[in-house]
């Protein structure tokens, strides 16, 4: 009796953990589109060239130590009323989402934001267009969504 009790126990523990992920997959989901989807789009596709396309520009950016800092620092991004464990959730979901398989990127930690964000990004526009002046034209990604994220 104590044997199916225990593994009742498990089960429901099993079941608590399942559940829980589903939901924290949810939040990041939510805070994505309550914070971020009105401009870049619910598919990431934004407004071109005024809100940029995160299916093309965030693998790119993601790829360097620079973009990445970019990344982080953009006015959307920092003036978020999300805190930096939320804003590294969604930095990671569009990095999984919008990244081709074989990109190899490695997510953001929330210590890496909260770095980058201590410096102020005085001219976005200016430092954006000075990391894609720098692109080189093997890097333009394919637009590739993984639904499953």
């Amino acid at each position: 009796m104590a044997c199916a009790k225990s593994g009742l126990v498990a089960g429901v523990f099993a079941g608590a953990l399942l559940a829980s992920a589903a939901t924290s997959a949810q939040n990041v989901e939510y805070n994505y589109l309550l914070h971020c989807g009105g401009c870049h789009i619910e598919d990431g596709s934004g407004m071109p060239p005024h809100v940029p396309d995160l299916r093309v520009e965030m693998p790119y950016f993601a790829s360097f130590t620079e973009g990445r800092a970019y990344i982080a620092r953009v006015p959307g991004v920092v003036q978020s009323p999300m805190n930096t464990e939320q804003l590294t959730e969604v930095l990671n979901l569009l990095l999984n989402r919008f990244a081709p398989a074989n990109a190899n990127l490695q997510p953001y930690s929330v210590d890496e934001v909260t770095r980058y964000q201590q410096e102020v990004l005085l001219d976005p526009k200016k430092l954006r267009d000075q990391l894609l002046a720098h692109k080189p034209a093997t890097t333009e990604h394919s637009v590739t969504i993984n639904l499953d994220n």
